[in-house]
């Protein structure tokens, strides 16, 4: 059998989603002799471990789906560089255990592979996500740059040497994928045909303020990204100002100066909440959450972004290059082969 395309797909304590990610891959439009499908659990997890074993037994003997996990849990990052490392292919396509892939969508990762073979390229497909608690289900958001999607040659992953792992841990995987692309000069090229649906049914309340990590970083060091999303600086830094002039105001007892900058402030808060509900289904909890998470996250904002600035700043300087320059052509931190 000429295995052409690994398929590897991190998972941890998520077998009902795994299973529904793993029937969209079996229903690939690509030859079902020439793909294999790596399954990684990031930590032991006999549940996802019972629901890959069933699946193998249902299928033909023809499809390779193989299962391994980390000894201990170390983020996705890790699982995929454990899957990469154990792929047959020429091609590795990377996809996360709660997306459904398009019937197409290995079949256009190794089209475009195939017009660029000898070249080291990422190349990224579309996830189209809906957050069906909170926004309207009519309206979906669409994300640039996944590592959750997107598929490389295993000689362009054995350049740059995988996933970072310790950036994704703070940063956020898409994050770490794309200033690793950056680091190491490859280029991403969009595969449009490589599509594939996250239903995220279930959004924990105040998750917003989790995501800020990733979406500041996002924004700050990758400038060329094609986000759409708009942070509105002047405002954060304005209501941070405000909130530190109410207690400087009741520090020196200045109260009215100090009602007069906590006033704002609160205003601030209003409008901005208003802002962020444009797309959201208006429920009065929903309105709670928009609001309680509008108090937080300007300062969140800023403190992810000026550690952000300084992180990239010391890894872009003269002084540091050739630290990282051996970092990167490391081999430290990447699991080895089962």
């Amino acid at each position: 059998m000429n295995i052409c395309l690994s398929i590897v797909v991190p998972t941890y304590q998520h077998p009902a989603a795994l299973l529904q990610c793993l029937k969209a891959l079996l229903s690939q439009s690509f030859d079902k002799h020439k793909y294999e499908i790596i399954v990684v659990s990031d930590g032991p997890d006999m549940a996802t471990h019972q629901i890959v074993f069933d699946l193998i037994k249902s299928i033909p003997e023809t499809t390779i789906i193989t299962f391994c996990y980390m000894p201990y849990k170390k983020g996705r990052d890790a699982a995929r560089n454990l899957g990469w490392q154990m792929a047959k292919g020429q091609l590795v396509a990377f996809i996360d255990d709660d997306h459904i892939a398009t019937a197409d969508w290995a079949e256009s990762f190794w089209t475009e592979y195939k017009k660029h073979q000898h070249e080291s390229i990422v190349f990224i497909g579309n996830v189209n996500t809906s957050r069906i608690s909170l926004l309207d289900t009519s309206k979906n958001e669409q994300q640039p740059l996944s590592a959750a999607n997107c598929a490389s040659a295993k000689t362009t992953l054995n350049k740059i040497k995988g996933f970072d792992e310790d950036f994704a841990r703070s940063w956020g995987d898409q994050n770490a994928l794309h200033f690793k692309m950056l680091t190491t000069n490859v280029p991403f090229i969009h595969v449009d045909g490589a599509s594939s649906f996250n239903a995220v049914r279930d959004v924990n309340w105040g998750i917003s303020i989790l995501q800020s990590k990733q979406h500041i970083y996002k924004s700050k060091l990758f400038s060329n990204s094609s986000s759409s999303e708009s942070i509105p600086w002047a405002n954060y830094f304005i209501m941070t100002i405000l909130f530190v002039f109410t207690f400087v105001g009741w520090a020196w007892d200045l109260n009215p100066f100090a009602l007069i900058a906590l006033a704002t402030w609160f205003l601030m808060v209003i409008l901005l909440t208003i802002k962020r509900m444009e797309n959201i289904i208006p429920s009065f909890t929903n309105i709670v959450e928009m609001m309680a998470t509008s108090m937080f996250l300007p300062f969140l904002s800023i403190y992810w972004s000026l550690r952000g600035t300084y992180k990239a700043r010391i890894l872009h300087s003269s002084k540091n290059k050739k630290k990282y320059e051996s970092y990167f052509n490391s081999s430290d931190g990447i699991p080895a082969s089962a």
